[in-house]
């Protein structure tokens, strides 16, 4: 290609020269604004591209060998471009959107042979790499590591923690409302009922012995108590509904301030927190939870 170029541009120089040989008068006239024309451009075009990489003829003429010279700051501009329009956060993010190649993955992963084909090879990487371990030694560096992470672990901080977020967001009141829930139900049912009313029987033969003789003679004390035990609940049933169908209520404040309380105790009485972290420290070293971190290898491996 450089021999053609050369051929074209020496081709035109002589063309321009026989033209002003000629006089330039008449055809020649045209020849010589072409061949004029084609060796300026032909010139032209080889110190442009000349210059991009060195001095033209060896000559230091200014602003050529411009990329030799320039190419740390070609390099920074061409890093920046590349961060700004291509690695820039939120560039990264619309692509990301369009492409979105969690839900490829999800959708290639919903072939059954593309599915059985990743499996099947994690679980033989798995197995291989199982089989190279020292079952006890992995057993006892496991069990070892779990246990003194759970005994650094400031459990009354993190309580504290999660509490206020909870409480923030109003999630204690929903919790309370489950637990009020399950209440009602549980003082609706027959069962309960009978239990109070055998209670109540059972309490008021004890402490006034005389007085239930009496009264049998006169009505049954049993279904008295039973009477009294279906109000009782009843009574109960509908605190229950009005604490649950009043966000002002009583129980509610109550329960909040009990919250509250709770959580700043957690932040400020020392004392308590030693006794939170010291029960936990009791369940973490207890034989079940050692026995339980013993078989989580043996389950894994299994």
């Amino acid at each position: 290609m450089k021999l053609v170029a050369l051929g074209c541009l020496l081709a035109s120089l002589a063309g321009l020269a026989v033209s002003l040989v000629m006089g330039a008068q008449g055809p020649w006239a045209w020849l010589k604004a072409f061949c004029e024309a084609a060796a300026i451009g032909g010139l032209a075009d080889w110190f442009a591209v000349v210059a991009l990489f060195r001095h033209p003829l060896g000559l230091p003429i200014p602003h050529t060998a411009l990329i030799p010279q320039g190419k740390h700051r070609i390099a920074d501009s061409l890093a920046e471009f590349v961060r700004d329009n291509f690695l820039h956060p939120e560039v990264l993010l619309q692509k990301l959107e369009i492409l979105n190649p969690a839900e490829r993955l999800g959708q290639w992963l919903r072939e059954p042979d593309n599915l059985a084909q990743v499996t099947g090879s994690v679980r033989a990487m798995a197995i291989e790499g199982i089989s190279l371990l020292h079952e006890q030694a992995v057993r006892r560096a496991i069990g070892e590591f779990l246990v003194a992470r759970a005994l650094s672990w400031n459990a009354t901080a993190t309580a504290a923690s999660v509490l206020d977020v909870l409480t923030k967001s109003g999630r204690h009141q929903d919790v309370l409302d489950g637990a009020l829930s399950k209440l009602r139900d549980y003082l609706a049912t027959p069962e309960v009922r009978m239990l109070v009313a055998a209670r109540l029987v059972k309490f008021a033969r004890a402490q006034w012995p005389k007085a239930t003789s009496l009264v049998d003679t006169i009505a049954n004390v049993d279904k008295m108590a039973d009477s009294l035990s279906d109000k009782l609940a009843l009574q109960l049933v509908e605190e229950v509904q009005t604490a649950l169908s009043q966000p002002d209520h009583s129980v509610r404040r109550q329960f909040d301030d009990w919250i509250h309380e709770f959580i700043e105790r957690l932040r400020q009485d020392p004392e308590f927190a030693r006794e939170v972290n010291a029960m936990k420290d009791r369940v973490v070293q207890s034989d079940d939870v050692r026995a339980y971190l013993d078989g989580v290898w043996t389950e894994v491996r299994a």
